[in-house]
């Protein structure tokens, strides 16, 4: 029946178990009344700061990312961010700055520093219930900047998120991730039970000794190939993840060829 903040976000896979035991115990997170759950903790007091830098930078940089494709208009995005900016702003300064663009950027400064500030003293404020556990709510939510960001992360999930070119990288991502993982748990699969054509060991044979047991063959349990190989595709990079599907595809060659 918990719903606090730390509910939310899941840091560790079921292998993992053990080693997460270990890191709680030596970093003396406090527990919560378990249940179901053998492993429920209150949030360690640096989980609420990085959450916060989370919240302040997706918050300020994907708006001003949409203002740069020209989704968001400067009007728009002036008109909801000098308040954000509190009372680093200064109205003689800003109208001295004559193009929209250093505008737009001297704008993004001063809001995320005004933020920085305000959920530092948010968190100072709160320090005694954070450490004891008590305090489970995300520190932008009582900042008095909340209702703002709040409007800033809607337009941003109606215009920017949603914008067509970014719908169309998203789709086309999950068409690549879906493909490396296809093509990679099928090959390391086949290796692994005695069925693997010469495709198969060949895209086997490119894969990181990450993705084998101590001996360096598959591993014996299905679970465990599956994260190695989930592993594999999400260490790369997004051009890594584009060339290498486009490779394994046949759309294009290595260009040392």
């Amino acid at each position: 029946d918990y719903s606090g903040a730390g509910s939310k976000k899941y840091g560790f896979f079921q292998s993992e178990k053990e080693i997460f035991a270990s890191v709680a115990e030596k970093t003396g997170l406090l527990p919560r009344p378990a249940g179901k759950n053998d492993l429920f903790f209150a949030r360690h007091p640096l989980a609420f700061l990085v959450e916060a830098a989370d919240d302040i930078c997706y918050t300020v940089i994907d708006f001003e990312d949409g203002y740069g494709m020209g989704i968001i208009p400067f009007q728009l995005y002036e008109e909801l961010m000098i308040p954000l900016c509190g009372k680093f702003f200064r109205k003689n300064r800003y109208e001295k700055i004559t193009h929209k663009n250093e505008k737009v950027r001297y704008l993004r400064a001063l809001a995320i520093n005004n933020l920085v500030h305000d959920l530092s003293d948010i968190f100072i404020a709160n320090e005694s219930k954070i450490l004891d556990g008590s305090f489970d709510e995300a520190l932008i939510k009582k900042s008095t900047y909340y209702n703002i960001t709040k409007q800033i992360i809607t337009i941003s999930a109606e215009k920017i998120y949603n914008a067509p070119a970014v719908v169309d990288i998203e789709t086309a991502g999950f068409e690549i991730i879906s493909g490396l993982l296809e093509i990679y748990t099928e090959a390391i699969n086949a290796v692994y039970t005695g069925k693997a054509s010469y495709y198969h060991k060949k895209i086997v044979s490119r894969l990181p000794a990450e993705c084998f047991g101590p001996d360096g063959k598959p591993d014996t349990s299905l679970y465990q190939r599956l994260l190695q190989v989930t592993s594999r595709v999400a260490s790369m990079t997004d051009a890594q993840a584009i060339r290498i599907y486009r490779q394994l595809k046949g759309i294009e060659l290595p260009k040392h060829l």
